[in-house]
């Protein structure tokens, strides 16, 4: 999407910035570029390397069939109606209505456009008929020129929902495919644009994955405009603002950047910006597909940027200085800059005293050492160092695996991928099979498999104290990121034993050490160390300690 990106989104022909709604592309600034670019060296009459690069971006996409992302709406409205059933290739859902109003003056022919399924009927019948027609049957005065027909109907006659101007097609396709209706009239260059989305959306349900006993039972739906809204109920200040962008060259997804303007960091929000405009993706479907955009370019298998399903995460986040950014068409919200620290709290930890917060964070804190630790160290001390076990557990662990065929690193392995085979099966089963394979799944892996001699009783103590801390962690995304990183402590450990897990600690803390998000270090508050921050961090600090705090968290944990 890089041509996009220079010249990005859908520009208007004052090149000024669409502020009003979320209906129009937000990045609109750069469009007289296009025009007749030239490069101030360039000499008279030659063309320059960025002319070329432009002339030649303009045949490709026209081969691609996106020659309309420039084009203005012509003034003969036949031509316009034939040009949006081309490039809709005459859908079944599109809809065309073609309406003649008429006064004691003049007739006007004009025409509405939108797409059946995602358009509220009733609203568009009250302001088709009793609106716009009713309106102009009783108008006093003749309009004569193409500026007047449009103040007339900006100012006058359309006066139901919320009414956008364009003069381009880039702008009219993504608007009528998102649910609004198009107004297009004879003889004049420019398109209403009505807001009258009415499709079906999931109601606003408990949250799946950031699941709470205590709190807020709300979570992000699929739309994009609730999502926003859900936020706003508990950031009700007039310093939050909403950027709205539409990226992708083939899905023209709706996108907002949320942040309050004063307490987040001017250079991360510019950063945000920036990667988003230089965005490449033809399609973005989901947060993760942003999430992959938006991230450093430092290869990781740690989540550098957080999601969430849950509002007042999200809002929590806000306050802290950070900038939350939604797409349309899917529940989770991604938040920058991200910290490691993040996906181990719950904010679960705030509906609590301190003192019982802190405890379960930092039993938390335990679990993730386990469930990355545990395997590797049981494979250590059976293979390298069996000398560190009392005698009686040492014997009763040998007599255990007198009749099992396999090595202790094979076994646990096999145990492990048994394990993370029927928690994915589990997840991706509906819920009441999910359930059920659960329990077999726990009754054949657990009691048969031990009863067959396959596997040792030892073992599937140590895998099932494995699991159970992994799913203590709040953050599904880190999840399975210690997942996969268990298995490579695993190999490490049988290759080298624990100086192969010190070896392997040690190389995952300077990876961790070197990762950023958006310029705030991956590990900060422990490194660098901040001694604000810090309060929060391992501890559930008082709330008059956490208020006290520098809000913006780009200025507390340096870059």
């Amino acid at each position: 999407m890089n041509f996009i990106r220079k010249i990005i989104g859908f520009p208007k022909k004052d090149g000024k910035l669409d502020r009003e709604g979320l209906s129009l592309s937000a990045a609109e600034n750069e469009s007289e570029k296009i025009k007749s670019p030239r490069a101030k060296n360039a000499p008279t009459g030659e063309i320059s390397e960025e002319d070329a690069e432009i002339k030649k971006k303009f045949v490709e996409y026209n081969e691609m069939n996106y020659d309309y992302l420039y084009k203005d709406i012509s003034d003969n409205l036949e031509e316009n109606i034939s040009f949006i059933n081309e490039k809709m290739g005459n859908s079944y859902d599109l809809i065309l209505r073609r309406l003649t109003l008429v006064n004691k003056h003049q007739k006007i022919n004009i025409a509405v456009f939108y797409m059946a399924g995602m358009a509220d009927n009733t609203l568009l019948y009250d302001a088709l008929t009793e609106t716009v027609a009713k309106n102009f049957r009783f108008n006093e005065e003749a309009l004569k020129s193409p500026d007047e027909i449009i103040e007339y109907f900006d100012r006058v006659n359309l006066t139901i929902g919320s009414v956008k101007k364009t003069g381009l097609f880039g702008n009219l396709f993504p608007v009528m495919l998102s649910g609004d209706a198009v107004i297009l009239i004879e003889g004049v260059k420019t398109a209403f644009l009505l807001g009258s989305r009415g499709h079906k959306e999931r109601a606003v349900e408990k949250p799946s994955t950031h699941a709470t006993v205590k709190g807020a039972n709300d979570s992000f739906n699929e739309t994009l405009l609730t999502n926003i809204t859900l936020i706003r109920r508990r950031v009700k200040t007039p310093n939050l603002w909403v950027k709205n962008y539409v990226i992708g060259e083939k899905s023209n997804t709706a996108i907002a950047v949320m942040y309050i303007k004063g307490v987040a960091s001017e250079k991360v929000i510019a950063e945000v910006d920036k990667r988003i405009r230089e965005s490449k993706f033809p399609n973005i479907l989901d947060t993760a597909y942003l999430a992959e955009i938006i991230k450093e370019k430092q290869r990781s298998i740690f989540p550098t940027v957080y999601e969430t399903e849950r509002p007042d995460i999200a809002a929590a986040n806000l306050f802290e200085g950070r900038v939350v950014i939604l797409v349309d068409g899917t529940p989770f919200a991604a938040i920058v800059p991200t910290l490691l620290i993040q996906s181990i709290q719950s904010v679960e930890d705030y509906y609590h005293k301190a003192s019982i917060g802190t405890f379960f964070r930092l039993l938390r804190f335990v679990a993730l050492a386990i469930a990355i630790y545990f395997p590797a160290l049981y494979i250590c001390v059976i293979h390298f160092h069996s000398e560190l076990l009392p005698l009686p557990l040492f014997f009763n662990i040998i007599g255990q695996r007198l009749d099992v065929p396999f090595p202790s690193f094979l076994e646990i392995l096999l145990m492990l991928i048994a394990f993370d085979l029927l928690r994915e099966a589990g997840t991706r089963m509906p819920a009441p099979m999910g359930s059920a394979l659960s329990f077999l799944g726990a009754i054949i892996v657990g009691e048969s498999a031990v009863s067959a001699g396959l596997f040792s009783p030892i073992i599937v103590i140590v895998v099932t104290i494995t699991g159970i801390c992994t799913l203590a962690l709040p953050g599904y995304s880190l999840n399975m990121t210690i997942t996969v990183l268990r298995y490579f402590m695993m190999f490490a450990a049988s290759l080298l034993g624990f100086f192969g897990v010190v070896l392997f600690s040690l190389a995952l803390l300077l990876h961790l050490t070197s990762l950023r998000s958006f310029g705030v270090s991956y590990l900060a508050p422990i490194s660098p160390f901040g001694r604000v921050s810090i309060v929060d961090a391992f501890i559930r600090a008082p709330f008059r300690k956490i208020f006290r705090r520098n809000k913006n968290i780009s200025q507390s944990l340096p870059y």
